[in-house]
């Protein structure tokens, strides 16, 4: 097969989707499709990635490689051989790729000078998280700087981390970038700024697609604060240390308590048991630590179903989540955000631990879920219904942390 009848087939694959789902929405079938000349005896290779979660989802029968077969079969490529490989691990060159456009994101990463000017990259992100990578491996001014410079040298389609680059950009303002950048179907695109001494990240939003206060159509958070990763010199003199929080914790953590509750979790990992949502509160780990509180606590605050921990990390000054997808914590948030207790043993790092009544006092609101902090304060609220709420589960998961471990090592 020629390169014009591979673009066809390719083309014909990457737009197959799934009948519309209770929403109406369609969503396409592969990730990514390319189609490419020859192979072990056959005239075109074809290499798929799909999304597994999203088959399971559409609820079909047939696998991605049978629908595949089927579509090939009625199409004018029926009388051809053609191969089939499901690619897990994307290394065909972005160049001769077909990408579903809704997981395709627009992604501007942008320096911004002191006059407020932007210079850098419209990058693809066909996987997303790498503008944490991005900001971890370059924190400082000069850093950032050299890399703009670096991904503007790239040719189109060229890959840099997770992404692969469209154009340049050269802007007045970060407003005049953003407006200037293509978006994605539901009109959105990542921004990636360095700006004053950090990177910041956010999500712009089409005010027309996306109603909303127009003059919010972009709020840019610091990478390093919600995602503790490394920052410049500028920014950690900024940050405060444990003078912020020591001294007002609830209770002073006993560190044999915790070891306990370390050692029964690693125990539990070791023999493969594992909870369903609704009994991570029975966890015996989870349940030691809780026991523990609503022992020692003052008596109004003896409601804990499950708790959060944090390792203070010494030389990014914040503490660091057990669960990976919770933000690094400022010490002076810790120190107002609720009952704590803070465990110290020589030579082990500092683990702070919030505690939040169990599920049992959960309330629902809005088609989610409120949870309550031990002292009976409204902590936050879940996207989720109440029997799919279990807060527990991200205790059993920091106390499995590495980080946290650490604790019971020394």
């Amino acid at each position: 097969m020629n390169e014009a009848q591979c673009l066809e087939l390719r083309d014909l694959i990457s737009s197959c989707t799934f009948p519309a789902d209770e929403h109406g929405h369609v969503h396409r079938r592969f990730r990514f499709v390319a189609v490419t000349p020859g192979g072990d005896r056959a005239d075109a290779t074809v290499q798929i990635n799909h999304l597994e979660m999203v088959w399971r989802l559409a609820g079909v029968e047939e696998t991605p490689i049978q629908y595949l077969q089927s579509v090939i079969a009625d199409s004018p490529f029926a009388a051809r051989i053609i191969n089939v490989a499901h690619c897990r691990e994307w290394t065909a060159p972005w160049a001769i790729t077909a990408v579903d456009p809704g997981r395709d994101f627009p992604t501007l990463i942008l320096f911004e000078h002191p006059d407020r000017s932007v210079d850098g990259v419209l990058m693809r992100e066909p996987h997303h998280g790498s503008h944490t990578e991005l900001a971890d491996g370059y924190p400082e001014r000069a850093e950032a700087l050299a890399l703009l410079a670096d991904l503007q040298a790239l040719e189109r389609y060229q890959p840099f981390m997770r992404w692969y680059k469209e154009s340049n950009i050269h802007a007045a303002t970060l407003d005049e970038a953003c407006a200037a950048a293509p978006e994605s179907p539901v009109g959105q695109k990542f921004v990636v700024l360095y700006r004053g001494d950090e990177w910041f990240f956010g999500i712009w939003n089409n005010p027309v697609k996306i109603p909303r206060d127009a003059s919010k159509s972009l709020s840019l958070s610091s990478i390093a604060d919600f995602h503790g990763t490394r920052v410049s010199k500028l920014k950690l003199a900024t940050r405060s240390g444990l003078e912020l929080v020591k001294g007002k914790e609830t209770l002073r953590g006993e560190s044999a308590v915790l070891d306990l509750a370390l050692t029964v979790t690693r125990k539990l990992r070791q023999d493969g048991v594992d909870f369903k949502v609704g009994e991570y509160e029975t966890h015996p780990g989870v349940q030691s630590l809780c026991a523990w509180w609503n022992t020692a606590a003052p008596e109004p605050l003896r409601s804990a179903g499950f708790f959060r921990l944090y390792v203070w990390d010494d030389k990014r000054k914040v503490f660091q989540a057990g669960d990976p997808d919770e933000p690094a914590m400022d010490a002076g948030v810790l120190a107002n955000c609720g009952p704590f207790a803070m465990f110290e043993k020589e030579g082990a790092p500092l683990v702070a631990a919030t505690f939040y009544r169990g599920r049992e006092f959960n309330v629902a609101r809005g088609g989610g879920s409120v949870v309550f902090s031990v002292n009976g304060e409204e902590a936050y609220d879940m996207g989720l219904a109440l029997h799919e709420m279990d807060e527990a589960y991200y205790s059993a998961l920091g106390l499995a942390a590495r980080s946290v471990q650490a604790f019971a090592s020394i």
